[in-house]
C-alpha cells in the first residue's frame, strides 16, 4: 500500500465516542419515529372525531325537521284548530299533547308573552328567548334550554 491510500487512525477519543455517538443516533431516530406515529394517530383522531361530529348534526337536524313537521301536523288537528278559535289555551294545549305520546308537556302561551316578561328568572331566560325566536321568526325554533333545573330541549 502506499503512503497516499492510506488512512491515518482514528484519534484515540473518537474511538470511545463512536459507541455513544451511534446510541445516541438510534434514540434520536427512534424518537422521530415514535413523534410521526403519534402525529399521524392524533390526525386519525381528529378525522375520525370531525365525521362523528357530521354524523350526528346531521341526525339531529333530520330529527329536529321530523319533529317540526309532526308539531305543523298536530298543529292543523280539528280539536286543536278549534280551542284556538275558541281562545282556550288549556284545552288547546291538552289537544296538541293527546295524539303525541313522546311529548312531555304542551303549553299554548299569548304571542306578548307577558307571563314570561313579568318575571323572566323564573320563567326562564332561554325558554324566553327560543319563544320569542319562534315569534320573530314565525317558524319552529329549536335549542336546548335549562328548564326547571336541568336541559331540556
Amino acid at each position: 500500500m502506499s503512503e497516499a491510500t492510506q488512512r491515518p487512525p482514528a484519534p484515540e477519543g473518537l474511538r470511545k465516542a463512536a459507541p455513544l455517538l451511534a446510541l445516541l443516533l438510534a434514540a434520536l431516530a427512534g424518537w422521530f419515529g415514535w413523534s410521526g406515529a403519534q402525529q399521524w394517530r392524533n390526525e386519525q383522531n381528529a378525522t375520525e372525531l370531525q365525521q362523528a361530529r357530521d354524523a350526528v348534526v346531521a341526525q339531529t337536524s333530520q330529527a329536529l325537521a321530523a319533529v317540526a313537521k309532526r308539531f305543523a301536523a298536530q298543529l292543523q288537528q280539528p280539536a286543536v284548530q278549534a280551542a284556538l278559535a275558541r281562545g282556550d289555551a288549556t284545552a288547546a294545549a291538552q289537544a296538541l299533547r293527546e295524539g303525541w305520546k313522546d311529548a312531555e308537556d304542551a303549553n299554548v302561551l299569548p304571542a306578548d308573552l307577558s307571563a314570561g316578561y313579568a318575571d323572566a328568572g323564573g320563567f326562564g331566560y332561554g325558554r324566553l328567548a327560543l319563544l320569542e325566536k319562534a315569534l320573530l321568526t314565525d317558524a319552529v325554533a329549536s335549542a336546548v334550554v335549562r328548564d326547571w333545573g336541568w336541559p331540556r330541549r
